[in-house]
């Protein structure tokens, strides 16, 4: 068949079918990119690929006139918002995402979430005068889901969409002869959400907020505050991109966040081992870690708040690590549920660097002994690393991690390998040494902010006492001038490792606590 098409990104795999089952597709309508859902980036770039005519403005009268000339058959409407001039020699369907005569319009989705229904589904009719009143040539339900979303709610509509149009289109003459009336007493017409409907406030019941961001997820929600409305959204994890360090950088930097794990180094190299996930948005973003576990978020306070109410809401338990000390305590009273304490084995170690470089006083005595002693054990030298050395650190994490195969710290080669594949894009700075000629070890870092730079990776294949603390001392001398402070990172609980790095004396701990929630039996907060 001769076919015209109208719609735009949302359903293009029922554009893509028709298509690949034979038919000759002679024109295209969509409607100019709007918001993330209206969107025509990959029909224009279909009908480009196949020389097919896209026109972007309203269909009109003339139009259907200039189809009839060019002999269509059939027009299909797939999510296209207008209204479509109805000719009676040309047959025309739509692809209504609802069970008609229930839901008319043109967004029923969010008003099925809104609702409560239990049950939606999609609706091939035949376009008439009267809006989506056509009569009903296909209809399949599917169940609403107790979490369901937009997002969600839309991938049931495409898929299903795909497979019912390619059905009708295979027995087109028959189905369509055959479509049945709607019952008219039974119609009802939704208009589009308003926009009050997509406000959430903080006073908000934690049942109506996430019905409302499940309702709307993807398009998006505003939170009313004191202060204004600002976007939010419903909290969709992803894969982290490096695209995405200059946003991590930005909203850190705004709500002043320097804690060494929310540094996007430490995010994107450890993604892998850690399970490591994002949400971002203008203002606010969270991570989650492997099973119920999520770093407190960074960002806009009132976000943080709806999503503490939405998890305690929707979520039997949950952790939340890297919690400012001063934050928990306020964080207690706001929510009596969940349980803050202290997480010694997270603090940063906050060396000053001329102090280290430097190593007066009796407090290094020690630390001065190695270091003079490893110092007359070779010829000694550093470079910073740069793109073209970079591969060294690479071989030196290589070989020690053959040595301490079976060590926890094993696991450390693989999030160096992603730091030294993209060393220039994470701003990473550092140090080589080396001993008569042959490397041994390095430190690497970025900075977290202008007073500061963040030991993420250092590694020593030589073992002789005081060569880690060389490359220490070599890595301040070298970036004392740039940075104030070296946070060291945490020890992890490791006594070992908690031990050695209190010898650098440092003059902080960033304290950190923990948060943990579990909801009790019977208890629903809302």
């Amino acid at each position: 068949m001769k076919i015209a098409y109208l719609g735009y990104d949302i359903l293009i795999e029922c554009l893509k079918m028709i298509r690949k089952q034979g038919h000759e597709i002679i024109k295209i309508f969509t409607v100019p990119s709007g918001d993330r859902y209206d969107l025509n980036d990959q029909i224009l770039v279909f009908g480009a690929d196949f020389s097919i005519p896209v026109v972007t403005e309203r269909i009109s009268s003339e139009d259907m006139d200039q189809l009839l000339s060019e002999g269509c058959e059939l027009l299909i409407c797939a999510g296209y918002p207008y209204r479509i001039p109805v000719l009676t020699q040309i047959r025309a369907i739509n692809i209504h995402p609802e069970l008609l005569p229930r839901g008319r319009g043109s967004w029923p989705m969010p008003v099925t979430i809104l609702r409560h229904f239990e049950q939606s589904g999609v609706t091939i009719h035949k376009l008439s005068e009267e809006f989506d009143a056509g009569d009903i040539l296909s209809q399949v339900s599917y169940d609403i889901e107790e979490r369901e979303t937009l997002v969600t709610l839309t991938d049931k509509i495409q898929k299903t969409a795909v497979r019912m149009l390619q059905d009708c289109l295979g027995d087109f003459e028959r189905i369509y002869q055959h479509a049945v009336p709607q019952a008219s007493g039974k119609a009802e017409y939704w208009a589009d959400p308003s926009g009050q409907e997509r406000i959430v406030t903080l006073q908000m019941s934690a049942e109506e907020t996430d019905r409302r961001l499940r309702a709307f997820a993807g398009y998006g929600c505003l939170l009313q505050t004191e202060t204004g409305a600002v976007p939010i959204d419903l909290v969709q994890y992803r894969e982290i991109r490096i695209s995405d360090m200059e946003e991590i950088n930005r909203i850190r930097e705004l709500y002043h966040n320097t804690f060494s794990a929310y540094t996007f180094p430490c995010i994107y190299c450890w993604k892998q081992l850690q399970n490591l996930s994002i949400y971002i948005e203008e203002d606010w973003f969270s991570v989650k870690c492997d099973g119920d576990e999520y770093y407190y978020p960074c960002g806009n306070p009132d976000k943080t708040e709806v999503f503490l109410k939405t998890m305690e809401y929707t979520q039997k338990s949950f952790r939340l690590g890297y919690i400012q000390k001063d934050e928990a305590a306020g964080l207690a009273d706001r929510h009596p549920e969940l349980d803050c304490t202290e997480d010694r084995d997270n603090f940063d170690y906050i060396v000053p660097m001329k102090q280290f470089a430097e190593l007066e006083g009796k407090h290094y005595r020690t630390i001065r002994k190695e270091i003079h002693q490893f110092e007359r054990s070779g010829v000694l030298e550093t470079e910073e690393i740069n793109e073209e050395n970079v591969h060294i650190v690479e071989q030196i994490a290589i070989e020690w991690s053959r040595e301490a195969a079976g060590n926890s710290d094993y696991a450390d080669t693989i999030a160096e390998e992603s730091a030294v594949r993209h060393y220039a894009r994470l701003n990473m700075t550092g140090i080589l040494a080396k001993k008569d000629g042959v490397y041994f070890g390095f430190v690497m870092g970025t900075p977290i902010d202008g007073h500061t730079v963040d030991v993420h990776f250092a590694k020593c294949i030589d073992t002789s006492p005081g060569a880690d603390f060389y490359c220490k001392q070599m890595f301040c001398r070298q970036f004392m001038d740039r940075y104030e402070f070296m946070n060291m990172e945490e020890d992890m609980g490791n006594e070992g490792i908690r031990t050695r790095k209190l010898l650098f004396r440092p003059t902080s701990l960033t304290e950190v606590c923990i948060a943990e929630y579990h909801k009790q039996d019977g208890v629903q907060h809302g």
